[in-house]
């Protein structure tokens, strides 16, 4: 409702577009939900412990 209440004006063509957005933010988000874990998680953890080393490394400079 948020999203087609957003354009009005243009009629069915606000809601066709919310439906198409809305639709795709929950794909993107299922898509990333599964994604994520196998491709990212880890280059995720690498920049997690590198920013440690960093934060160790200028704490204890």
């Amino acid at each position: 409702p948020v999203f087609a209440s957003y354009d009005l004006s243009s009629g069915n063509k606000g809601w066709a577009y919310s439906g198409i957005g809305l639709f795709g933010f929950l794909l993107y988000c299922v898509t990333s939900y599964y994604y994520v874990p196998r491709k990212i998680r880890p280059s995720i953890n690498e920049a997690a412990r590198l920013a440690k080393q960093a934060e160790y490394a200028i704490t204890s400079y």
